[in-house]
């Protein structure tokens, strides 16, 4: 990941109202200064946590705590990515929150909020997208992929949102995504394009195939989402066909309680 600590010691300076020269004052040169926080020199940790004490903050190093967050952040998206319930990890993330924002991992818990805000909470998703478009000059693809991909699905308007899908797609290409991108096309009335709900299709086929199918992430993404939406672009058969299959999957790893619910809604 590249390092933004530069920038997060200029937005705090400037929140101060403080010069370059008023805080690197028995630390480093102003020139040196700016070169930091424009993200183009790499200054030692020594400089940095002198920085940000000045600043009156601390950055974060706890490789312990890092470890888990990041791990959070990861369970986080995947479960975003499948519609299921991720509260016990943002409520550990909201917990940590302010460690976390002076920490080498301040983009990726904002790309979470930016995540979890979605299109339930589009005045918040928004000013969490003005803030990080502020950043992608320090940002790592997977990175940039994440916020192109959650703005994509913040935004209400379909042409907007096509662009940022688009632009998520130069770093990253993934059946989600093109499903995302499917949908966003279909509803607009490009219908043409709403082929590459199709392609999903496929690629869902395709892992089918594989003999242990059932234990690919992907393959439970795919499928609840293939389940969730394409009924609402092709009809109720397209539903119906991937609920079955879903239900085959959630009784092979015991999740009765999700069975039942799809059962439930495949009965209505």
């Amino acid at each position: 990941m590249k390092d933004a600590s530069g920038f997060l010691i200029r937005r705090a300076r400037l929140e101060r109202g403080l010069s370059q020269e008023g805080l690197c004052r028995g630390i480093c040169t102003a020139s040196y200064l700016s070169k930091i926080e424009k993200g183009r020199a790499q200054a030692s940790g020594e400089i940095i946590d002198l920085l940000f004490a000045a600043l009156g903050l601390r950055y974060v190093r706890d490789e312990a705590l890092l470890a888990q967050a990041e791990r959070r952040m990861s369970e986080l998206f995947f479960k975003l990515d499948r519609d299921e319930g991720f509260g016990e990890d943002a409520a550990w993330l909201d917990a940590h929150e302010k460690e976390l924002e002076a920490s080498p991992l301040h983009l990726d818990l904002h790309i979470c909020r930016l995540a979890r805000y979605g299109a339930r909470e589009r005045e918040l998703a928004g000013r969490e997208r003005a803030y990080l478009r502020r950043f992608a000059g320090c940002m790592e693809p997977e990175q940039l992929y994440r916020f192109h991909f959650y703005s994509g699905k913040s935004l209400a308007s379909p042409g907007e949102a096509l662009a940022e899908l688009d632009a998520a797609a130069a770093f990253s290409r993934n059946s989600l995504l093109e499903l995302s991108r499917g949908l966003v096309c279909a509803h607009i009335g490009r219908r043409g394009e709403a082929a590459v709900l199709y392609r999903g299709m496929l690629r869902f086929a395709g892992l089918r195939l594989r003999p242990e199918y059932a234990e690919l992430p992907e393959y439970e993404s795919l499928l609840r989402l293939l389940y969730d939406r394409t009924g609402e672009v092709f009809g109720f058969g397209f539903r119906r066909f991937h609920g079955l299959f879903l239900l085959e999957l959630y009784k092979r790893k015991r999740k009765y309680r999700d069975a039942l619910a799809v059962m439930d809604a495949l009965k209505s």
